[in-house]
């Protein structure tokens, strides 16, 4: 049986025949997995095929265009891989085509989290392109809803491991999910509640800070006042909270002993007005400070790079 992977690197492999041609021509693999993973699952129509594939080319060019396309899958895949119905409909036969991304969805459906999750390994059709706007649309369509529902189901699986107090399983799932969702902040937070109830401050700060440069060089935003608050909270505290839910975690601010006296910062108590300047004047500072970080990792990395460019006798590329 044919296997096409499409969720993180690209392959497509078959025991008993070279199908390497097929992944050398962009658009007739594009075709192929858009056969195989598009929704609803089933036939769908030339007219369809042809908006999506060649939109800038005219009916008869583009029927044209799509005839040799399937042409070519069929001298590689066999032409009962890929099947018509009547003049207007192509498909494939799924029992001698399997693709990752109808078995990912499958075991969800089976309620197979774990088994669907794993077989997430990453972004539908990572990397691949094709001129196209209308493929472009809904390839950037299918690669969210599907990083949503692996996104979901990592989280069940956190929230599961948690309820059977696995708190080694929670954080891992929860890892995962920021794995998949790497701008989710509920997943962030969950997985910083969970390593702080392990004792793993250091390493809640450290997922932290990577996930505020992360939004700083990518989005140019900061981590949301609930977020920066979380975190605050975990630096402040002098020993781990007795842990209760990782949904739960007490946002109370910690009294600490100083020379004899107890000092307490809580800014609950302050008027409106000082609540409101704190909490812009912090916004800022962390939005500072993400930006600094950084800069610092993007000129660190320079540096790597022009180390590791003499010492390969090479000049770094400048652009």
């Amino acid at each position: 049986m044919l296997k096409l992977q499409l969720l993180g690197s690209l392959d497509l492999l078959d025991a008993g025949r070279d199908v390497s041609p097929v992944l050398r021509r962009p658009k007739s693999l594009a075709l192929l997995a858009y056969l195989a993973a598009a929704r609803p699952r089933g036939f769908h129509r030339r007219d369809t095929l042809l908006a999506l594939f060649w939109p800038d080319l005219d009916q008869a060019h583009a029927r044209n265009s799509l005839r040799q396309a399937v042409h070519s899958l069929r001298q590689v895949v066999g032409a009962e891989t890929v099947v018509g119905r009547g003049e207007e409909e192509l498909s494939v036969d799924r029992s001698r085509l399997w693709c990752d991304v109808t078995q990912f969805e499958e075991h969800l459906e089976a309620g197979e989290s774990k088994s669907a999750v794993v077989l997430y390994r990453g972004a539908l059709l990572s990397g691949f392109h094709i001129p196209g706007n209308e493929f472009e649309q809904w390839l950037d369509h299918e690669r969210h809803y599907l990083a949503k529902r692996a996104l979901a189901a990592a989280l069940v699986l956190s929230k599961d491991a948690e309820r059977s107090a696995d708190f080694v399983a929670a954080a891992y799932w929860a890892r995962r999910a920021t794995e998949i969702g790497p701008y989710d902040e509920s997943a962030l937070r969950r997985l910083l509640r969970l390593l702080d109830h392990a004792g793993g401050r250091a390493d809640a700060v450290r997922e932290y800070e990577d996930f505020a440069d992360r939004l700083a060089l990518d989005l140019e935003v900061t981590p949301s006042p609930e977020t920066r608050s979380l975190m605050e909270t975990i630096r402040a505290r002098v020993e781990p909270k007795m842990f209760v839910s990782a949904g739960e975690l007490s946002s109370k601010p910690t009294l600490v002993a100083n020379q004899g006296t107890a000092s307490l910062m809580n800014t609950e108590r302050a008027p409106a007005s000082v609540r409101s300047v704190w909490s812009r004047s912090l916004g800022v500072f962390h939005a500072v400070l993400a930006r600094v970080r950084a800069s610092i990792r993007s000129i660190q990395r320079t540096k790597n790079a022009a180390s590791s460019s003499e010492r390969t006798g090479s000049s770094p590329t400048r652009t």
